[in-house]
């Protein structure tokens, strides 16, 4: 078994056996809400995800590999602790692996989906760019992309 899809496996019900979040969706659930709200995008964008970078204002034209990860949102602050999230929070999260339409597979994007039970049903609530791919020495390896509250370039630079 893939580390990743062990941490997904664990992630949820460890958090509802800490009383952390109510255990109303399920990993499975927020997955598929996760690749029903891509599917639909990836429809609507003839083909590919496109999402625009806040950073440098590109649209990324994506394809998805893998949601990586489910969890709670509240657990967002251990795969990414500069991520601010309301100590109450009630949300899941998806870390999900892309990379561009065409492009090389080994050219990823980590793309972090916030969702959010509006109204009983899971929504996407908000997407952030995580990791953006860097060609190093050859081979492309992830930057983080942002800190804190904002979207800033890795190093803090403006």
């Amino acid at each position: 078994m893939r580390l990743s899809t062990l941490a997904a496996a664990l992630t949820l019900p460890l958090a509802a056996a800490q009383g952390q979040v109510p255990a109303r969706f399920t990993p499975e659930q927020i997955r598929a809400a996760v690749v029903d709200d891509i599917r639909a995008k990836v429809r609507e964008g003839g083909g590919a995800y496109r999402l625009r970078d806040e950073l440098t204002g590109e649209v990324l034209e994506l394809e998805m590999e893998q949601v990586a990860m489910v969890s709670t949102e509240g657990l967002w602050r251990i795969h990414d602790p500069t991520r601010k999230v309301s100590p109450d929070a009630r949300g899941y999260f998806a870390c999900v692996n892309f990379h561009p339409r065409g492009g090389p597979p080994e050219k990823r994007y980590d793309i972090d989906i916030r969702v959010s039970t509006d109204g009983g049903k899971l929504a996407v609530a908000e997407v952030l760019i995580h990791r953006v791919p860097r060609l190093v020495d050859g081979k492309w390896t992830w930057e983080a992309r942002f800190r804190k509250e904002k979207v800033e370039p890795a190093g803090g630079a403006r």
